[in-house]
């Protein structure tokens, strides 16, 4: 199908063949009639895009910061390789369209299958023939509202939210500072609730528009003068009740502009990108209130609401963007707006590029502007990317010489870490990339095309149905693994799954019987510590020690967000299933040994922190040796995240962070060191693909199984004593 794709690195607009999306739970898949350009949003973004790195540095000190926390304690390399991977992911462009409803997933009720629906979200409702949408990001058009209108209902929403946040009412004087598409819809928003409307603009012909929808005056943005006056003729000399600001440039200035206008504590509203350096002065003579809208309604950016369709209660919140979307949907219906009256332009979506090309140089004069797309059916899940030039068909005789790889899920740390190792292995003739899934198809053409698999698709199965495929990777976000590992192994391919392996015991054992099954497949979990050199280094330098041995795992882990999916009991299992179980997995490494129990302690719950967060982890293994693990968030970003210490038999060694080790024996001190932090992945990977080739993994999978149950057992603790687990 084609969609319209920015690379935020560059700004490039590319529209794009890629795999149609997969139905998933909570949603629908929508063909579109109509996608509403923004056009105020969708070329600054494109203008970022083509900005230099340090205009877009600029503009986000945040990240900034994580980069410069990031150099601190992972290096240049590997810090650089990550920040330009992030620059280069694919942005789809638009948000707001309209369509019928394709495919609708077993858990939503709301739709059924030809519905017209309106749509609204960045990454949702996207210039695109289908798209998947939320069940909480869609509602249905009433017949007498026009598919066309119907496909900037989203974008209205905006202009409604920010109107609400004015708290305007019936007979309220309103300065409506930016005449492009949303302060065109104010416009008329404004006017059907009977407010009267001053509408500014530096455009005259867009005050000509804002004139013949009802504004009561205009002025031009020009002429302070003009504005001040008009501002006192609309309100009985008081000032307007409130300003609302849809303008994207203009700082302090607009907003001189805006206090000069209102009147003593009105409020003024800012939407988009405008840059609020607030003059003091003006704000505090008259008190004025200033509120920065957000999105469309309630529900913004809100996982809970957006992707798991969870409704708020409506004491609290009852304009949420679908209720939103909804009034505007009946505005148009009851003819009391017209949003047909502004769209200036019509393309066919395969203009897309050239359409970017000439706004982005100011070619066009446009304010309502949409894509068409017509009768176009393109429901392929699989798209040719490029064939691979380097690696020789297996029909040419060169079977077992090289690896045939289909991948699930391109996430970042597929992206900037796996992928460019396993380019390297292609062209080193070692593996075949044929094949990487998600859900989105987007994602997985920007891989294909930039890592050189030779199809992209938003259907998995088609990687398990494929006989020439000989191994799976999968790296998708945690509680899809167990399923994804089961399924491979029933189609009889080799499996690399990141970890973990599972998330509950029931999980792990149907992941069990599925390997009784195919013993002969390799099974590797992404424990990639294990295969660093400088944990080889400290492992051979103990070679014919004797136990038991004590070891420590220090993790400066760092603070997440509480709303991240790793910390989600469904989706990620937590911090020490998902991650401290690479420790788990070090320690069993180092010593030989497997964990029989494990305890865990935390800390007690305050200013912000999970339970698990910040835990202690002690492990007792089968010959004696003893491990702990001392798992923390509540450290300072630059300090060195990782120390491994191990000791026993009179000797010591030491992993700092790996970049530096050490082993002290007898009367021997030897060090290692590497260029830049290196924690395994390349060597992991080399090491699957040699093992899938030899039909030997490296790993046995009693091991994975032990470290496995050790880590979701620890998930569910602290209890009063350790729990054995063998």
């Amino acid at each position: 199908m084609r969609q319209v794709i920015m690379n935020y690195r560059t700004g490039n607009v590319e529209l794009a063949d890629v795999p149609k999306p997969r139905l998933k739970s909570g949603g629908m898949i929508v063909k579109n009639l109509y996608s509403a350009i923004s056009v105020g949003t969708e070329k600054l973004m494109i203008k970022t895009g083509k900005s230099s790195l340090l205009r877009k540095a600029k503009d986000r000190p945040d990240l900034v910061k994580k980069v410069l926390d990031k150099l601190k304690t992972e290096g240049f390399i590997e810090t650089y390789r990550q920040v330009v991977n992030r620059l280069d992911d694919p942005i789809p462009l638009g948000y707001s369209c309209c369509g019928v409803v394709e495919e609708v997933a077993d858990d939503v009720k709301e739709f059924k299958t030809g519905d017209i629906v309106a749509c609204f979200g960045s990454g949702y409702a996207s210039h695109a023939d289908y798209v998947w949408i939320p069940k909480n990001l869609a509602v249905r058009v009433p017949d007498e509202v026009s598919p066309l209108s119907a496909s900037f209902a989203g974008i209205a929403s905006i202009s409604l939210h920010a109107i609400r946040l004015s708290n305007v009412t019936l007979g309220d004087s309103v300065a409506v500072y930016g005449l492009g598409l949303l302060g065109l819809i104010a416009v008329q928003i404004l006017k059907a609730m009977g407010c009267k409307v001053l509408g500014i603009d530096i455009d005259e012909e867009k005050l000509k528009l804002a004139k013949d929808l009802g504004c009561d005056f205009v002025a031009n943005g020009h002429d302070n003068a003009d504005m001040f006056e008009k501002s006192k003729n609309i309100s009985d000399g008081q000032g307007v009740d409130s300003v609302i600001i849809f303008v994207a440039s203009g700082g302090s200035d607009v907003l001189y502009n805006a206090a000069n206008m209102a009147r003593d504590k009105a409020k003024i509203v800012a939407t988009g990108m405008l840059e609020l350096e607030i003059p003091r002065k003006d704000f505090f003579e008259k008190e004025l209130e200033l509120v920065v809208s957000r999105g469309a309604g309630a529900g913004m950016f809100d996982e809970n609401y957006e992707l798991k369709g969870f409704e708020y209660p409506v004491g609290y919140a009852k304009w949420t963007v679908k209720k939103n979307m909804e009034e505007i949907l009946e505005l148009i219906k009851e003819k009391k707006i017209d949003l047909e009256k502004i769209v200036t332009h019509r393309f066919k979506i395969e203009e897309a590029e050239e359409v970017y090309n000439k706004l982005i140089r100011n070619e066009l004069k446009v304010i309502g502007t949409v894509f068409e797309y017509g009768d176009y059916e393109d429901k392929r899940t699989v798209v040719t990317v490029e064939k691979a030039k380097t690696v020789e068909s297996k029909k040419s005789g060169r079977k077992n010489e090289y690896l045939i790889l289909g991948i699930i899920g391109a996430g970042l740390f597929a992206k900037t870490t796996l992928f460019p190792i396993l380019k390297k292995l292609q062209k080193k003739g070692k593996a075949r990339l044929k094949y990487v899934a998600t859900t989105s198809g987007t994602t997985s053409y920007h891989a294909a095309k930039k890592y050189g698999f030779e199809y992209a698709t938003s259907d998995y199965s088609k990687i398990l149905e494929d006989d020439e495929v000989d191994a799976v990777m999968i790296l998708t976000q945690h509680n899809s693994h167990a399923k994804f590992v089961v399924e491979a192994l029933e189609a009889g391919k080799h499996v690399f799954v990141e970890k973990p392996l599972a998330l509950t015991v029931e999980q792990l054992e149907k992941i069990r019987k599925a390997y009784e099954k195919h013993p002969d497949r390799v099974i590797m979990v992404g424990f990639n510590r294990r295969f660093s050199p400088h944990a080889r280094f400290i492992k051979k330098h103990f070679e014919g020690a004797d136990g038991p041995f004590v070891v420590l795992c220090r993790v400066n882990a760092g603070y997440i967000e509480k709303s991240s999916w790793v910390l989600d009991p469904k989706r990620g299992g937590g911090r020490i299933v998902g991650e401290a179980c690479h420790f788990i997995d070090l320690i069993q490494y180092l010593t030989g040994e497997i964990p029989v129990s494990i305890s865990v302690e935390t800390i007690d719950e305050k200013n912000g922190y999970f339970k698990n967060d910040n835990v202690v982890i002690t492990l007792k293994l089968d010959k004696g040796s003893v491990g702990t693990i001392v798992y923390y968030a509540n450290g300072h970003k630059r300090f060195p995240r990782e120390l491994v210490e191990i000791s026993g038999n009179g000797t010591n060694g030491q992993i700092d962070n790996f970049v530096k080790s050490m082993f002290v024996g007898g009367t021997k001190v030897k060090k290692f060191k590497t260029l830049g932090v290196d924690r395994g992945h390349k060597a992991e990977m080399e090491l699957f693909v040699e093992s899938c080739l030899k039909g030997k993994a490296p790993v046995s999978f009693e091991e994975l199984y032990s470290i496995s149950l050790a880590s979701i057992v620890g998930e569910d603790l602290p209890k009063d004593k350790p729990l054995f687990i063998r």
